[in-house]
């Protein structure tokens, strides 16, 4: 809920709603363009959270956006499908949200080859997962995770969700239950995938979830 405010969007910046950059009905995308940009511009790919069942692109705070606007670059939100039994369809989006920024480049006068991932919660765990793990065109250049889980298949994660009755999240998120198939929630973990990608962690110091 923090991230909703009634804050303005910065004066002269060109924005466009609700892109689609796939076939399904989730697949939308906000662009924010700052008026002073050129082809050296990177783009910040903000990716929403809500327990990877609910969520939207418009629940990021207007100031986090303008920030990012005023350092000079451009930014983007993102829908994504929501939780299906297979993660793998939302690091195809996040592949095909970026694909589809490629592609506007040269139009937008932005790069190409420069993007930020930002989450929240949920889209910080993708954001983490795909930047490290997912990019294969090592356009990723860093990314920022905002109290994303690391390790799916962490005793004391499960323990969290069996006591706040929220196991349903993570098997509707991955297609089974932890102790049936322990191997996806490991592939799903971006503590067990990693790379060098530059990354920043924001979370609370006694969180022994993320």
């Amino acid at each position: 809920l923090f991230f909703f405010t009634s804050c303005k969007i910065e004066n002269d910046t060109i924005v466009f709603k609700d892109l689609g950059y796939g076939t399904d009905e989730r697949n939308k995308i906000d662009i924010y363009l700052p008026q002073q940009r050129d082809t050296t511009t990177g783009m910040v790919l903000l990716i929403h959270g809500g327990g990877w069942v609910g969520g939207d692109k418009a629940d990021w705070a207007q100031e986090i956006i303008n920030e990012f606007l005023n350092s000079g670059y451009a930014v983007s939100s993102m829908n994504y499908r929501y939780a299906c039994g297979d993660f793998h369809k939302q690091m195809e989006d996040i592949d095909n949200a970026i694909d589809f920024m490629r592609t506007k480049s040269s139009g937008w006068k932005i790069s190409g080859n420069k993007f930020a991932l930002m989450g929240g919660c949920a889209g910080g765990h993708l954001s983490l997962l795909y930047g490290h793990a997912y990019d294969s065109l090592n356009v990723v250049k860093t990314v920022i995770s905002l109290v994303g889980p690391t390790d799916m298949a962490d005793t004391i994660f499960h323990q969290y969700a069996t006591n706040w009755g929220i196991g349903y999240v993570f098997e509707a998120f991955l297609g089974s239950t932890f102790q049936d198939n322990p191997q996806v929630y490991e592939d799903a973990s971006p503590v067990y995938n990693y790379s060098n990608v530059p990354t920043f962690f924001i979370c609370g110091g006694l969180d022994n979830l993320v």
